[in-house]
């Protein structure tokens, strides 16, 4: 889950400690993978959990992420305080946010991303069709004419390049950079 990426990244970024984050708890207490969005995500875990994420080892919900533990009976890996928005439509400060705050989320049209098999995918911004969120965690701008996104998707390792795929930059970048976040992490 793009949440749990972001924030792990965060975490990384503010202590160099790597936590892996409950994906579970993530997903049971905000209908995770139900169309919610990373802001919807994160305000409710500000809202409803003081903004505690648990980590991966003390929240692991067997019912098939449908029960919203309480957060007494899990150890808090991350706490936030919101979503921080991204100068939209600029590469140059998508790179630097990556280089400052770690992986960044993306919300994004999933469609073209469906039948990725490998290699270098370019397509055109849909951005009234915004169903998916996805994490750019680098980038490779060493060949000038296809510089490229590295981004991790949450359908697993089966998917793309082991999970991973390298999006071109520029206007086919399947609306990468039209609203890109990351995530504020008040303390560890």
């Amino acid at each position: 889950m793009t949440v749990a990426d972001v924030v792990s990244g965060a975490l990384f970024a503010q202590t160099g400690k790597t936590v892996a984050l409950s994906v579970d708890q993530l997903t049971a207490c905000t209908n995770g993978c139900m169309g919610s969005t990373a802001q919807k995500t994160v305000g409710w875990f500000v809202e409803n959990r003081a903004g505690a994420i648990a980590t991966a080892e003390s929240y692991k919900n067997d019912e098939n992420y449908k029960q919203c533990l309480s957060i007494q009976k899990t150890t808090t890996a991350a706490i936030v305080s919101g979503v921080t928005a991204i100068k939209a439509k600029d590469e140059q400060a998508l790179m630097e946010a990556i280089v400052k705050s770690g992986p960044i989320g993306v919300d994004i049209d999933a469609a073209p991303f469906r039948g990725y098999r490998g290699g270098l995918l370019k397509c055109t911004v849909n951005d009234t069709q915004v169903d998916d969120a996805m994490t750019v965690v680098g980038y490779n701008t060493d060949d000038k004419d296809k510089p490229y996104w590295i981004v991790k998707n949450s359908w697993g390792t089966d998917w793309g390049e082991q999970g991973y795929l390298m999006l071109a930059m520029g206007k086919q970048d399947c609306g990468a950079s039209l609203a890109p976040w990351t995530v504020t992490v008040m303390r560890c």
